[in-house]
């Protein structure tokens, strides 16, 4: 489900991708991946705002955004889960055969999400616990 545009009165405070750069032989994360971004408005409220991107045919990219304080947009972001954006992403096609690439393809996904997520993180001075 493709959202309307987003406008943000404020800053951009961060943003990242897990986008991954072209190569001959095309990655998972080449034509479907995340872009993350944070804002913050002239009333000190944050924006959280996740983009699924994909250029495949027949798949429909996502755009959500979540206004709140710092913290609740950030709680935004970690309980995400990358891969409902593209759960009727069919990379493979269904089958046993396929089924291991198709898994490879969402852990790709999640990974990748989760590694833009910390990068934007880290460079908000935020650290993440692991418990």
């Amino acid at each position: 489900m493709a959202g309307v545009p987003l406008r943000v009165q404020g800053r951009i405070v961060a943003t990242t991708s897990s986008q991954q750069t072209p190569t001959k032989r095309e990655q998972p994360l080449e034509r479907r991946y995340h872009v993350l971004a944070l804002y913050r408005t002239p009333s000190g409220q944050h924006v959280g705002h996740i983009k699924y991107v994909t250029s495949w045919p027949s798949e429909l990219g996502d755009s959500l955004a979540r206004v709140g304080t710092l913290a609740e947009v950030i709680d935004w972001f970690r309980a995400y889960d990358p891969c409902a954006a593209c759960a009727a992403c069919a990379g493979f096609p269904p089958g046993r055969g396929f089924a291991d690439r198709q898994q490879r393809l969402l852990e790709a996904i999640e990974l990748g999400y989760d590694s833009a997520l910390s990068q934007m993180l880290s460079g908000l001075g935020v650290t993440e616990s692991v418990e």
